[in-house]
């Protein structure tokens, strides 16, 4: 199996620095482009599955990649990116207080004002994996799975995949909007093919 993990096209909090979260915040003109330019670049990958956070942003960007395919698209609410409470619409460059311990110092991070641990994201990612994609492994070996997602999300799951502790989650490369990374999944073993591929 090939498991393509995608992070959504751009949005305007985005461009401005602002915390996202479960805010839910629609591609921005740019952001629409980025994503028929990917689309564009993976119309040749044939996909037997498409799995997307609920969220508007990484709804749209699996839509758009989904054009002209005869293929399922599901949602699945632990895809949704983390949720950050009343910090949603900060300015992240700020790094103060708890974002600067998520973002910088996630060993150290404790979540407050209705925000999610990175034990209950990480708990999602590995039920999601665990739920509809290893068992995907032993009866659609060959097949090939886009998951449209979110930026903690998506580093959530690659964690899961690959062992990474927590201290090292956002470690790099930096997966900008539409990053893809890519990985081949057995019942033997998972390999990483590529972090942070684009396809424009």
């Amino acid at each position: 199996m090939l498991l393509y993990i995608m992070r959504h096209g751009e949005t305007s909090w985005n461009t401005d620095r602002r915390i996202q979260g479960r805010t839910d915040v629609e591609l921005n003109e740019n952001g629409l482009e980025m994503v028929k330019k990917s689309a564009e670049g993976m119309k040749n990958i044939k996909f037997d599955y498409i799995y997307s956070s609920p969220l508007t942003r990484a709804y749209t960007t699996a839509e758009i990649i989904l054009q002209g395919r005869d293929i399922p698209l599901f949602t699945d609410g632990r895809l949704m990116e983390v949720c950050f409470g009343e910090w949603e619409g900060r300015d992240i460059t700020t790094r103060q207080d708890m974002l600067e311990a998520f973002f910088d110092h996630p060993e150290t991070y404790v979540a407050t004002g209705g925000a999610e641990s990175y034990e209950d994201i990480l708990e999602r990612a590995r039920d999601f994996l665990e739920d509809v994609i290893y068992p995907l492994v032993v009866v659609k070996p060959d097949c090939k799975i886009l998951i449209t997602g979110h930026a903690a999300i998506n580093r959530a799951l690659s964690a899961v995949l690959k062992n990474t502790p927590i201290k090292d989650i956002w470690a790099p490369p930096h997966r900008k909007n539409c990053a893809v990374d890519i990985y081949e999944l057995n019942e033997e073993c998972i390999k990483v093919v590529e972090e942070a591929h684009y396809y424009f």
